[in-house]
């Protein structure tokens, strides 16, 4: 496997592995819907998912509360 594949394989396992069961829970929904999983931040109390689809994004907290349409701008 090329190094840098297998960087960001090791990458997205540290990402996943920051997640609740509830985010995992929503994300899994949202990917049957065709989005995907662009990044994470640190938030509050934990971490904030961002998924998105063609021009739709979604965030979804650490208690699993997805927001379809977030007022958040992303350069």
């Amino acid at each position: 496997m090329h190094i840098e594949r297998r960087h960001k394989i090791s990458r997205a396992e540290a990402t996943l592995e920051e997640l609740t069961i509830a985010q995992e829970v929503v994300l899994v929904e949202v990917f049957q819907l065709g989005f995907s999983l662009k990044f994470t931040r640190k938030w509050r109390d934990g971490v904030l998912v961002f998924a998105s689809k063609d021009k739709h994004l979604i965030t979804i907290t650490p208690s699993g509360v997805a927001t379809y349409q977030p007022e958040i701008e992303i350069r």
